[in-house]
């Protein structure tokens, strides 16, 4: 990438060429960008295709971060409404925030001796449970044994991703699927996070209350019937 701007100098400010089996297009140049990513927004709003997605997801719709088109419209604006009513951009959110701060002080004080220590996985922990108290409607402590296997599978599957591995898999997946290597325990990691997940919804399912939403699970569950008595 970082050849783009001399390549730009001889092909010009709008040139393309192939990256694996994905053909690429490339914009130089400040009035360029601009007009691609400001001015005619709606028509380069589309995420690439993922082929990591494609086997983490089986196929299915790619969610809110990778669907495309009017899927990921009505994704967003979901979410977007869904979460304001659980806090985000409110002060009830900003009184979670200062909560989760208080549990991660308690666990810095944790630390004895008065030695360096990496808080990497304190803080991912606590963004974590910031999320997980608007999507799942809780935390979990700092000490639970699942979240923070979770926690680990989930960082060393997007370590893998951004690597070397990732980038031969999105490149060359025709050929990768049938390879050894580092990048098949990037898929056995992320259907660990998936399995997680998929253990919440169904949790949640047992105990749904349609008039009274907890948190962004309840509510999508809600919104998919609501969506699926329609359309019969």
């Amino acid at each position: 990438m970082t050849h783009c701007p001399q390549l730009a100098d001889v092909y010009g400010n709008v040139f393309s060429m192939r990256l694996g089996g994905e053909k690429v297009v490339f914009a130089s140049g400040y009035k360029m960008v601009k007009e691609a990513i400001v001015t005619q927004a709606d028509n380069f709003v589309d995420r690439p295709n993922s082929e990591i997605g494609n086997r983490v997801y089986l196929g299915d719709t790619n969610g809110l971060f990778t669907s495309n088109g009017e899927s990921w419209k009505r994704q967003r604006r979901f979410a977007l409404s869904t979460l304001r009513n659980f806090g985000l951009g409110k002060g009830t959110m900003e009184q979670s925030i200062c909560e989760e701060i208080r549990h991660l002080q308690e666990e810095i004080e944790k630390e004895k001796g008065g030695q360096p220590f990496s808080p990497l996985g304190l803080f991912n922990n606590a963004v974590s449970n910031i999320i997980c108290q608007l999507v799942m409607g809780k935390r979990f402590d700092y000490s639970g044994h699942n979240f923070q296997t979770v926690l680990k599978y989930l960082s060393e599957a997007l370590l893998l991703e951004g690597s070397i591995w990732g980038t031969l898999y999105q490149s060359f997946s025709g050929v990768m699927k049938h390879l050894p290597g580092p990048h098949n325990k990037m898929f056995s990691n992320y259907k660990i996070v998936l399995d997680f997940i998929s253990q919440e919804v169904e949790s949640h399912k047992k105990d749904l209350d349609h008039s009274d939403p907890r948190d962004y699970i309840d509510a999508f569950i809600i919104e998919m019937k609501n969506t699926m008595s329609k359309q019969k």
